[in-house]
């Protein structure tokens, strides 16, 4: 017979008090589950109904076993005892349990007209109580975590004058509670307890909710409450259907309630916490769960309580505290495939991705059909920055759930971080059709596929989605992206050699742009004027990608040869196509106007219209050099803010706006920047004065939490010595230590881009610009008698010393809000090339030029870690071989620029 049809039946035969046939169905019930814990508390209370005490205790004692605190067990074997003669030290023992379950009640048990305690045993239960607790004014004092959710609000005023808080410390106070002189409403609550009946009722309202019966359960629970208004299980249940439907201020004040009438109830403490989470008043929840974990005294420990203080942990970013939860249900629960999966994200978060592979797999062994874990996974290898594998898992996520949202949107940054636009665009649309079949609107989706549309041409389909999302939040970020889409749509087919983009952006929207302030604050303090909303309404035509450049192949072939040497041979740098193409056409383009410039003797005018600093005819420098690498990368990906940061706000320069790049960021080791920590720590202690009162303590430190707690927030700056006078010492970068929440630090490096800084360092690399200049004309390799003669090794090792120092004092410099990096090494490969040499090695592995640069205080110490690359792979190279055009000529506008770089995107 279904067991439900059982229940059914024993109810019936119960409510008709045919206690005996009752009997049956309950004992065909536990035949089925001997720790049916309802059923074994029902047969108990049929057998007493029965006079079979014995029978009755004995199933009370299995309840027990299984729920030490189970209030029905308790009262039903002290009303079985009471029948029993020889049972007396048990019937004292059990009355020490009540009384240390409900707390600093006196308790009285009644059973309709026969009392359970005479007049003698209640002055030995008082006497008892007493000896517990305070008798100076029959006083208990209970400590409670200083927050107003401890004690709920309800439970407040219904104690009125009864309670005095007194604040005892910053972190604690102290509740007295006088004893209440009337028992009534306990009482009352044990009296309803007995009835049995009541838990056939709750267990039907918890089987409607399980099975997704939400409206008819809470029906079945507001009955019960109207009924029985002191069952603590009766405001449990309907509090979770509150929570189900979405009344979660209602589900809180019935989780509330329970929690007064059983203030040791984890499963309340565990449900009220969840709608405080979905309410976003996440310590409120946290204390909750956290009392969840003390109550929960089941021997079966509810796992799912450190679960879901685990997930809030894990939301508030503390994944130290997240892990340690995880790994605790995964103890209790081994084939839990959830805290597995969460055990990987906590460790990638922490930059931990190949930790993370580990409880992934453990995940997937479980369920080789989870696709969140496939996922999971593709995201470590893409930290990693392993392209293929990180494609391999997000593909079979996507195969085993083709809807699966998160998959689609995850590989869609593989692809647009790996340079493939189309692609990217792709995964983006049917992520956002699902999404949309699903009732969603998740902007930032439809933001990367905007800026993916934007950044090869598709400006129609790129406004719309802008347009789509500022109508959705009109302060989204999104708004500057749709300002420099204008922009570049406006100026699309202008010469770029008539103006200069940083030169003709607004000065305040990069400043908003790089600062991510919302607009609003860009049209309060600027008076900014966004674009002419009648641009919107033109015809606006994409960028066409059929156009064939001249000696289009060889272009490509090469660029994306020279662009290949940019690439970082570390963990967490992907292969960006689109960029080493970009890059190499940077370094063709840097290398040809370097090579006009040294066979002019160095001497050539620029006009200024495209130049960043003069915008008058001036001289070429070293500035006009890395415009162009600026340019190119500006355009290659305008979703980066890359700009002069003389260029921003005069505020914002006067306040030294700067570059800013940590290695450990809260709990989070950055895969790309960590392998810098230990040399930038000890570093730090370095440069700490030897004066300093702390200064034996700092040296001992061995992590950011020991030197935290010695200095707290700090920063030391790494001095950075002029190349042609000794006593000049400039300000190179900040090492920074700061305290962030929750329990982490930020461990980074910081530029600030000061006017004297701007001033120091422009005169240094105008010097060893204006030197290496000298050099190369005094090499006569540019003479045209000589026909570009060979340079002697000694010409070549100066120059070569030169490039690297010009390189060294940009990298201290860092002049751009992002990319000077790379632009860095763009520049310094074009230098060489432009005098026939070509670095042929990649960069060794785990060596990151601009890192080693910045943390040394010289350029000859920079020099002594990057001439053994650089200096062994110089090769004979003449660009003039490859009979390549004019970069700066052929692509001369943003539109040709963009379908250059369409080559390797689409």
């Amino acid at each position: 017979m279904n067991h439900i049809i059982l229940q059914y039946n024993c109810v019936l035969a119960f409510k008709n008090q045919k206690y005996e046939e009752s009997l049956k169905y309950l004992d065909q019930l536990i035949t089925f589950n001997e720790n049916d814990v309802i059923a074994l508390c029902n047969r108990a209370t049929c057998n007493f109904k029965l006079g079979l005490y014995r029978q009755s205790i004995s199933d009370c004692d299995r309840v027990l076993e299984l729920e030490p605190f189970n209030s029905i067990a308790i009262m039903r074997k002290l009303k079985s005892i009471k029948h029993l003669k020889d049972y007396h030290q048990d019937y004292l023992e059990l009355k020490k349990s009540v009384s240390d379950l409900w707390g600093y009640f006196n308790v009285k048990l009644y059973d309709n007209t026969i009392m359970d305690m005479s007049s003698d045993s209640d002055d030995e239960e008082e006497d008892s109580i007493k000896s517990q607790y305070s008798k100076s004014d029959k006083k208990v004092s209970i400590s409670l975590s200083n927050s107003s959710s401890s004690v709920p609000i309800p439970l407040q005023q219904s104690l009125g004058q009864q309670s005095q808080v007194h604040q005892t410390s910053e972190n604690e106070s102290i509740m007295s509670l006088k004893k209440s002189s009337s028992f009534d409403e306990l009482n009352q609550l044990l009296e309803q307890l007995s009835t049995d009946s009541l838990a056939i009722e709750i267990n039907k309202g918890n089987m409607l909710v399980n099975s997704g019966n939400i409206v008819e359960a809470f029906g079945i629970f507001s009955d019960l409450i109207e009924s029985h208004p002191l069952i603590p299980s009766a405001y449990l249940g309907r509090g979770t259907c509150n929570a189900f439907l979405g009344n979660l201020d209602d589900a809180i004040q019935d989780f509330n309630r329970s929690i007064e009438l059983d203030n040791t109830c984890a499963d309340a403490y565990k449900r009220r916490g969840q709608s405080k989470v979905a309410k976003q008043l996440e310590k409120e929840a946290l204390e909750d769960f956290n009392q969840a974990v003390v109550f929960d005294k089941s021997p079966n420990k509810d796992y799912d309580i450190l679960y879901q203080r685990g997930l809030l942990h894990f939301q508030m970013h503390n994944y130290e505290r997240a892990e340690r939860d995880f790994k605790r249900v995964v103890e209790m629960q081994p084939l839990h495939k959830l805290a597995w999966n969460r055990i990987g994200l906590c460790l990638n978060a922490k930059g931990r991705p190949i930790d993370a592979l580990v409880a992934f797999q453990r995940s997937i062994d479980i369920d080789p059909l989870f696709e969140a874990s496939y996922t999971n996974v593709g995201q470590c290898w893409k930290d990693i920055g392993n392209y293929q594998e990180s494609l391999k898992s997000f593909s079979k996520a996507i195969e085993i759930a083709p809807g699966y949202a998160n998959a689609l949107h995850l590989r869609g940054l593989l692809f647009f971080n790996s340079g493939k636009l189309e692609l990217a665009i792709q995964d983006w649309s049917k992520c956002i059709e699902q999404d949309q079949k699903e009732g969603q609107m998740k902007p930032e989706v439809k933001q990367l596929r905007a800026i993916a549309l934007y950044t090869c041409g598709k400006f129609s389909k790129s406004l719309k989605d802008y347009q789509e999302i500022l109508e959705w939040n009109s302060d989204h970020y999104s708004f500057y992206q749709r300002e420099l889409a204008m922009f570049t749509r406006y100026h699309l087919d202008r010469s770029i050699k008539e103006f200069n983009i940083d030169q003709s952006v607004d000065c305040y929207l990069k400043t908003y742009q790089c600062q991510r302030f919302p607009p609003s604050s860009l049209m309060e303090e600027s008076g900014y004027r966004v674009y002419k909303d009648e641009l919107m309404d033109q015809k606006i035509e994409d960028i066409e990608n059929d156009v064939v450049f001249n000696r289009e192949s060889d272009i490509l072939k090469v660029a994306v040869e020279f662009g290949s040497m940019l690439q970082y041979q570390c963990s967490g740098f992907l292969p960006n196509y689109r960029q080493k193409l970009q890059c190499g056409l940077a370094i063709i383009e840097m290398a040809q106007t370097l090579r006009e410039f040294w066979k002019s003797g160095g001497v050539m005018e620029v006009d200024g219209r495209s130049s960043s600093g003069q915008t008058t005819p001036h001289q070429f420098q070293w500035r006009d050099l890395y415009d162009i690498g600026v340019k190119w990368r500006q355009l290659s990906e305008p979703n980066d803010p890359v700009w002069w940061i003389d260029l921003l706000s005069p505020k914002q320069f006067q306040e030294g706006f700067g570059s800013h790049t940590p290695m450990i960021t809260g709990q989070c080791q950055v895969v790309r920047y960590y392998p810098m920590f230990e040399r930038s720590f000890e570093l730090m202690k370095k440069l700490i004065p030897n004066t300093h009162p702390s200064y034996q303590d700092v040296q001992k430190a061995r992590n950011c939490r020991e030197m935290h707690s010695i200095m707290k927030d700090f920063f030391v700056v790494i001095p950075c010595y002029s190349m042609f006078n000794s006593s000049k010492v400039m300000e190179g970068t900040r090492l920074t230590l700061q305290y962030v929440q929750p329990e982490g630090y930020e461990f980074a490096i910081r530029t600030p881009g000061t006017p004297q800084r701007w001033e120091e360092y422009s005169e240094e690399m105008t010097l060893i610009f204006n030197q290496l200049t000298q050099v190369i004309q005094q090499s006569d390799h540019f003479n045209s008698t000589n026909n570009n003669k060979k340079l002697d090794d000694k010409s070549l090792d100066r120059i070569s010393e030169l490039i690297l120092s010009l390189t060294y004092y940009w990298y201290n410099f860092m002049p751009l809000s992002r990319g000077s990096a790379a632009i860095g090494l763009t520049t310094m490969l074009a230098l060489f090339l432009s005098v026939d040499i070509r670095i042929s090695s990649p960069i060794p592995k785990d060596i990151q030029p601009d890192w080693e640069g910045i943390l040394r205080q010289t350029p000859e110490s920079f020099l002594s870690v990057i001439k053994p690359w650089v200096f062994p792979s110089r090769v004979t190279y003449s660009l003039d071989c490859e009979n390549l055009p004019s970069i700066s000529n052929e692509f001369n506008t943003i539109r040709k620029i963009i379908q250059i770089l369409n080559k390797v995107s689409l």
